[in-house]
């Protein structure tokens, strides 16, 4: 799976508006000491 097929089952699925532009693939996610997803470090990694 790549990111063009996963654009293209959102397409299928959702409207237009909830559809990515574009898909970024990371072998792991940063979590917290409780498990939680650190979706601040994940922002600064794409808005940097």
């Amino acid at each position: 799976m790549n990111e063009e097929d996963i654009i293209r089952f959102c397409k299928k699925i959702l409207s237009a508006y909830k559809c990515p532009k574009s898909v970024d693939f990371v072998d792991s996610l940063p979590k917290s000491g409780s498990g939680k997803i650190l979706k601040k470090v994940l922002r600064e990694r794409h808005w940097g």
